[in-house]
């Protein structure tokens, strides 16, 4: 049986690299691939037991769950490389963009790992500083030397962590983010169901999918609400999700007066039933390389609002209002507060956004692109 390794920075719920490499290896399950899984940072013991349900070895470096920055996983080299010698086959697919990957890249280039796939999944983030840009430039230029294969999420992501040159090459392979749509379909009894059980039958909601993180600048939503609620009195936020600024963001919710007007529903397996209750989704993350989040809302059927942080090929222009952090408050709450989608129209624009986020075509993509890598190994020890 062929296999393949995936390798993460973290394991957590919410996460878009996650949600991938979820369906990417049921998927590839079924074409007859095994896969196990090597997470280098932070996880969740719940998402562990869910990945190895699906078949899936899972091995975590860190014991205690802290991140994978660069000095952490130095420490770590000895044990990483032992675990990579044992766990690592012929095709390693990284999908970690932080700077520990020139960590992996090395360790796997001693073992003589043949096939090192590593694929971005991220953009730069607008206010990223010099320092960093000069670190993720060593980064850019270490990868492109070590790495055998390269993939990524957008051309956005693609161009935050690979060179021009393979860029310009068509060396580096797009393959977009998929999912299984049929469970973010809209269904208007979920719609009435739900938003009976939130107690906001009528209201207008605005809703949040995603992990309450930095990066998501969920406290930026919060900040729009005053605003919102001048032009809509009926508005609610509803943040599906959880992580370590959920106090923070309860206690900004609080001071800003809004504890009746928003609702933290919390990690849940039911995101499809949540986006059938909003009335418009809202996507103000600082930076984002093809978010999940916003496909599975496409699904179903919602109008959208984002930052510039989410790339513009994720976004269609007929259900999608792109705006810079920047922009005047005011406007971010004109396109909040738009008139809703009927049910038929969400219907429809849930269908028309399946043809993009096909999961089927990701994995003829994931299956072409693991092919070719071994192909390309054999022939080269046939050559020598």
């Amino acid at each position: 049986m062929n296999s393949v390794t995936y390798i993460l920075s973290t394991l957590c719920p919410g996460g878009g690299v996650e949600a991938f490499c979820q369906n990417a290896i049921s998927s590839l399950n079924a074409h007859g691939w095994s896969t196990n899984l090597i997470v280098l940072g932070r996880f969740d013991p719940v998402m562990v037991k869910q990945f190895q349900t699906r078949g899936c070895q899972v091995d975590c470096l860190s014991e205690n769950g802290q991140k994978d920055t660069f000095f952490a996983l130095l420490r770590q080299y000895p044990r990483m490389k032992r675990l990579l010698a044992q766990r690592a086959g012929m095709v390693v697919h990284m999908h970690t963009c932080s700077h520990s990957v020139v960590l992996v890249l090395h360790c796997l280039k001693a073992l003589k790992r043949p096939v090192r796939i590593l694929h971005s999944h991220t953009s730069p983030r607008a206010d990223m500083g010099l320092l960093r840009r000069l670190r993720y430039r060593a980064v850019r230029a270490y990868a492109s030397r070590t790495a055998t294969r390269f993939a990524a999420c957008s051309r956005k992501a693609a161009e935050f962590l690979f060179t021009d040159r393979l860029i310009q090459e068509g060396a580096v392979q797009i393959i977009p983010n998929a999912l299984d749509a049929s469970r973010f379909s809209f269904d208007l009894q979920v719609r009435m169901r739900k938003r009976s059980e939130l107690h906001w039958k009528t209201e207008r909601i605005i809703g949040c999918v995603g992990r309450l993180e930095e990066e998501k600048n969920t406290s930026f939503a919060l900040e729009l609400m005053p605003a919102v609620l001048q032009l809509d009195s009926q508005a609610r936020l509803l943040l599906v999700g959880d992580g370590s600024l959920r106090a923070a963001l309860e206690q900004q919710a609080e001071r800003l007066g809004l504890s009746k007007h928003v609702f933290f529903a919390g990690r849940t397996e039911r995101v499809g039933e949540y986006l059938c209750a909003m009335d418009v989704f809202l996507m103000p993350s600082q930076f984002e390389g093809m978010p999940m989040a916003l496909l599975e809302a496409r699904c179903s059927g919602l109008p959208s609002v984002v930052s510039e942080g989410v790339p513009a090929e994720c976004c269609s222009p007929e259900e999608c209002i792109r705006l810079p952090l920047s922009a005047p408050v005011r406007d971010w709450a004109e396109a909040l507060t738009r008139p809703v989608h009927t049910p038929e129209e969400r219907v429809q624009m849930g269908r028309e956004c399946r043809k993009y986020g096909d999961l089927a075509t990701m994995t003829e993509k994931l299956l072409l692109l693991y092919r070719e890598s071994t192909e390309t190994t054999e022939k080269r020890k046939i050559a020598k």
